[in-house]
């Protein structure tokens, strides 16, 4: 992501040389707005491998490490409060929560140890199958939490930011047998940390614009697995890139 990073810096340049420039601002007090962007989200997905009984057989279902990419648009809302502890040194708390449609559906079709059914009778028969599953992961809405420590220049502030995260993961997982159709699902909102960084201008007496690049990990989702109780884990990491406009009560 180091383009990214690159391109974050970039337009926090651009934003900062090209904004109005307002006359100095007292950057203590609260503010809330609104924010646009754009979100990357890779994910990991480990399962051990199992088997179960479906129709008098046996299946024997691989293990996997599969890799998952789901990015979009994002919209929200956020807020928080400044303090100004030194001249030029800045420091903040702030909420947010934004709102995205993104997720990633994988069909597969995957071969497995079919034994002893029932028209083997008493005999021993063993064939190879195919079975098809489709994996669904959703990711609806996230927030944060952040302190912010900055450093300002009269009407222009650059900041780092550190907090917790949290986001929403819907998971469903349906497997198509010889025996019939068989789904399980999961909801669920994770959490993990928040770094990044950003800059703010005032665009007037009460109007602040701002550039934010956030990067986030969480912990490992344990997802349920068709036909058994074992579990697989699922790894979640987020870049965010933001613009938006705030309102200084």
């Amino acid at each position: 992501m180091r383009c990214l990073a690159v391109f974050v810096l970039s337009c926090a340049a651009l934003f900062g040389a090209s904004a109005h420039k307002a006359a100095a601002q007292s950057w203590t007090g609260a503010y809330a707005g609104v924010h646009v962007g754009y979100r990357w989200a890779d994910l990991d997905l480990t399962t051990p491998p199992y088997q179960f009984m479906s129709g008098g057989a046996t299946f024997q279902v691989p293990a996997r490490d599969e890799s998952f990419s789901i990015e979009g648009a994002l919209a929200g809302l956020h807020g928080g409060y400044n303090l100004m502890i030194a001249p030029s040194i800045l420091f903040g708390v702030e909420a947010d929560i934004s709102f995205t449609g993104g997720n990633s559906n994988r069909a597969a079709t995957f071969s497995s140890a079919f034994s002893g059914g029932d028209e083997c009778y008493d005999e021993i028969c063993e064939e190879v199958v195919d079975a098809s599953r489709v994996t669904s992961i959703d990711l609806d809405w996230q927030a944060t939490i952040r302190a912010r420590l900055g450093y300002t220049t009269g009407s222009t502030l650059y900041y780092a930011t550190a907090g917790v995260a949290f986001m929403n993961v819907d998971w469903t997982e349906t497997m198509t047998l010889p025996a019939g159709q068989f789904s399980v699902s999961k909801e669920e909102t994770i959490s993990g940390f928040a770094v990044g960084g950003g800059v703010e201008t005032f665009l007037s007496s009460d109007l602040i614009g701002r550039i934010e690049y956030l990067y986030e990990d969480f912990e490992s989702l344990s997802v349920p697995l068709v036909l058994t109780p074992k579990t697989g884990d699922l790894d979640l990491t987020a870049h965010k890139l933001r613009v938006g406009l705030s309102y200084k009560f």
